[in-house]
């Protein structure tokens, strides 16, 4: 079993957000943070160790442009193609983790996670596995990955394949 201090987190927030036709990632959350914002302070108040924010170019632009501070103390890393969606997002964000034992892949425009549910995955994390929170048999969110997924992740063979596809094939 892990503790939170030995878990990483990776933040996707690289989406194009082109039916909102604005970032996702800065949509207010109860009119004092943006969901971006909420999701950071989620993961520090949980305690882990690393956090990714993974942007596409447009979206950091937005940041600086809006004067917002709150990315300090976090790995911002950029993809370039977010055509490439969400896969591409995911590898994006583990190439940049330093230390890798758990890690949570969350949404940015899923602001709803709570401690509980952060506890209960690390805690259900098979060490060669992943993790995730169900409800009425459908998957939700965060994602919860173990090191063995992480190095399968990344090896090159299997780019083509979505992330949701490839770990249901290992159950």
């Amino acid at each position: 079993m892990f503790s939170p201090n030995e878990s990483s987190v990776i933040i996707l927030a690289a989406g194009n957000s082109g039916r909102m036709g604005f970032p996702k990632a800065f949509l207010s959350w109860d009119g004092k943070f943006t969901f971006l914002e909420k999701s950071i302070q989620t993961y520090r108040r949980f305690g882990c160790q690393e956090i990714v924010i993974v942007l596409n170019p447009q979206v950091l632009d937005f940041y600086r442009t809006n004067n917002y501070t709150f990315l300090g103390g976090v790995n911002v890393v950029i993809n370039s193609h977010p055509e490439w969606e969400r896969y591409y997002s995911i590898k994006t964000g583990l190439s940049a983790l330093e230390n890798m034992k758990a890690c949570y892949i969350q949404d940015v425009d899923n602001p709803f996670t709570k401690k509980a549910i952060l506890t209960s995955l690390l805690q259900n994390l098979p060490v060669a596995g992943y993790s995730f929170p169900d409800y009425d048999e459908q998957g939700g969110h965060p994602l919860l990955i173990s090191e063995r997924i992480f190095d399968i992740l990344c090896t090159p063979r299997i780019t083509s394949v979505t992330c949701a596809k490839y770990l249901s094939s290992l159950i």
